[in-house]
């Protein structure tokens, strides 16, 4: 997989703390390290992203409700999703963050730091495209929007429920039926394939999945979404295929 993951490439994080965000390679190590001997690449992400605002709110609900959460961590290529977003040149992805930085805790929150004022200026002022208008592919738009949308199916179809295990099979068919249909309905140009995983959300219990697809990674995309009420966890995988 490292030969398509190169510096600037936007990719999803598909386990861990940050599985289902989205991060921006950063510097990548196709043949391993001494800390680290397999292929993996230094990335930085967004953990939390800007959150809809109105023209009713005040400046200071404005400027929280726009603040972005960063992330920059090491990652093996095998947890990760290359999608066909690439940022511009301008962004210049090396100098994010460095693997000095990354050795001490300092370092890692100076880091931090200069990725979350980055992001937040292109957040506020997008690069523009081809065309002259506002880039929308800086950070796949497309997969927030799937995102957002398979988050809110999933707390309407498992609400404060508790688990059970007869319940299980219902509540992913629902899912996976109003999601397909309502991702149908935005008009993107892609055809969707969707997986569902519900499992029991208790103290001490572990979950671990993965998904990788051979394709192509200029056009087709990957969104994993991860909900619980403490209660059910439920994991989407949603792949979107151009046609």
């Amino acid at each position: 997989m490292g030969k398509f993951i190169k510096a600037g490439r936007v990719v999803v994080v598909l386990s861990g703390r940050y599985a289902g965000k989205k991060a921006i390679v950063v510097k990548t190590f196709d043949d391993g390290s001494k800390a680290r001997p397999f292929g993996h690449c230094l990335v930085a992400g967004v953990d939390r992203a800007p959150l809809k605002v109105t023209r009713r709110m005040s400046k200071k609900k404005i400027a929280k409700r726009t603040r972005v959460k960063p992330f920059v961590k090491y990652v093996n290529y095998n947890h990760i999703m290359p999608t066909r977003y690439q940022v511009p040149a301008e962004v210049a992805p090396a100098s994010m963050c460095t693997d000095q930085q990354m050795d001490t805790a300092d370092g890692r929150i100076e880091a931090k730091k200069f990725v979350k004022s980055l992001l937040q200026e292109k957040f506020s002022a997008p690069p523009a495209d081809k065309t002259g208008k506002p880039s929308k592919d800086v950070l796949g738009s497309e997969l927030e929007e799937v995102d957002a949308l398979v988050r809110r199916i999933i707390g309407e179809v498992l609400g404060d429920q508790p688990y059970l295990a007869d319940s299980s099979d219902f509540w992913c068919d629902q899912i996976l039926e109003r999601s397909l249909k309502e991702l149908a309905g935005i008009g993107r140009p892609f055809k969707y394939m969707a997986t569902c995983v519900i499992s029991p959300q208790r103290l001490g219990s572990v979950l671990d999945t993965a998904a990788t697809a051979f394709w192509d990674t200029e056009s087709d995309s990957l969104c994993c979404t991860r909900l619980g009420n403490g209660s059910v966890e439920c994991i989407v995988t949603v792949y979107a295929c151009r046609r």
